[in-house]
């Protein structure tokens, strides 16, 4: 039964095999991804939707907690002399229940770009992570994992992604309508970008523009990056974001930029940032300020440990509804270990405490509710498989 079973597969690949060859000879196409999830128990859990006096704790599955759940289509075709065409689509997804991970039911909400490479560097087009996002991930405290609970997600541009908050948030850190370029000269790798705001009787309605530096030389990297969007037209001018909130818009002009350095020898890895995310809302600017610092070290090619802290600050003309000199503030501090059962397969656990000051709750997360100016101590176990 396994022998026929084996021989059926194996003829399978054969044909499939055989149409790549027919359809172009030099194309390869992969398919990879990753499943992750984690138990976690957290301290001073709200009730939807969100916000007020904090019920207790919780113990909940929790899915994308260290590593994003993602299934991802992956073809590059060579035209020669240097030359490639190249596409990539990668679908979000919730394990737990087999669902889409976004609300707005897109199927490709991670990634659906197609373009061109070549020696002077690469361009694509679609939706994709911003510029911004890819340049400060390598100086992130983090590397950019823990993405369920990670601040840096608030601070990192980008803003046409249904569901996802544009002024108090970085908006998923993607753009639609996006044409990226990056091109990588020794230890110089640049990014450029413009999305189209696709507004009828404007060309820069909902627009946003973006570039992105970083150079690595021996075990250092440094990085900054400056992006610009244009308010768009799809929502009526200045509606409340959520009543809670009532003087934040949910669409403006925004601006992000942030700066910040990895040091990376041997087992050692030291990283620090700083990033401003700022919106011209009603009577004055939204403004977000965070900081980070991170340490990693690498006890032996499957165990890891590392530690990071992070500082978020929100200052905006609407807060003084709440609280009179309108500034709330986070405080949030990880330990997470991790142990690699294969190069695919690993585990993980991590503790980590928010304390939310001066009635804070702005940068919430859909997998860390937390509550109005409370501690937050939380502690998570899980596993990823990549693929």
């Amino acid at each position: 039964m396994k022998d026929r079973k084996m021989k059926r597969s194996i003829s399978v690949v054969a044909v499939l095999g055989t149409l790549a060859g027919t359809a172009g000879a030099q194309t390869t196409i992969s398919v990879y991804g990753s499943v992750d999830l984690a138990v976690r128990h957290q301290t001073n859990v709200v009730a939807p939707p969100d916000l007020g006096t904090p019920v207790g704790s919780a113990t909940a599955m929790v899915t994308g907690y260290d590593y994003i759940n993602h299934l991802g289509f992956r073809g590059v075709e060579d035209l020669g002399g240097g030359w490639n065409a190249r596409f990539n689509l990668v679908a979000g997804f919730v394990p737990d229940t087999g669902s889409l991970d976004n609300a707005a039911g897109r199927l490709f909400n991670r990634n659906a770009t197609v373009g061109l490479g070549g020696p002077w560097g690469m361009v694509d087009i679609g939706h994709q992570y911003s510029a911004g996002y890819r340049t400060m991930a390598p100086y992130e405290a983090l590397s950019a994992k823990l993405p369920a609970v990670n601040p840096t997600v608030f601070l990192a541009p980008g803003g046409t992604t249904p569901g996802c908050r544009p002024i108090t948030a970085g908006a998923c850190a993607r753009f639609d309508n996006d044409i990226q370029y990056t091109g990588v000269f020794g230890g110089l790798t640049l990014r450029a970008e413009y999305a189209f705001g696709e507004a009828p009787g404007s060309d820069t309605t909902g627009s946003a523009v973006g570039i992105g530096v970083n150079y690595t030389k021996g075990p250092f990297l440094i990085g900054a990056t400056y992006t610009k969007q244009k308010a768009g037209a799809a929502i009526p001018p200045n509606p409340p974001a959520f009543p809670n909130y009532p003087g934040i818009a949910r669409d403006a002009d925004k601006t992000d930029y942030s700066f910040g350095g990895a040091y990376n020898r041997g087992p050692w890895r030291l990283a620090v940032g700083y990033a401003v995310h700022k919106a011209d809302t009603i009577g004055g600017d939204t403004t977000i300020k965070g900081r980070w610092t991170g340490v990693t070290y690498n006890f032996s090619p499957a165990f890891s440990l590392a530690g990071a802290y992070y500082q978020v600050k929100l200052s905006t003309v609407a807060l003084p509804v709440f609280r009179p000199d309108g500034k709330e503030k986070v405080d949030a501090g990880f330990l997470v270990a991790r142990y690699a059962l294969s190069k695919r397969t690993s585990l993980y656990a991590e503790i980590d405490r928010n304390n939310w000051s001066n009635g804070a709750n702005f940068a919430r997360k859909a997998n860390a509710a937390e509550g109005l100016g409370v501690t937050q101590d939380g502690i998570s176990i899980g596993i990823t498989h990549l693929f």
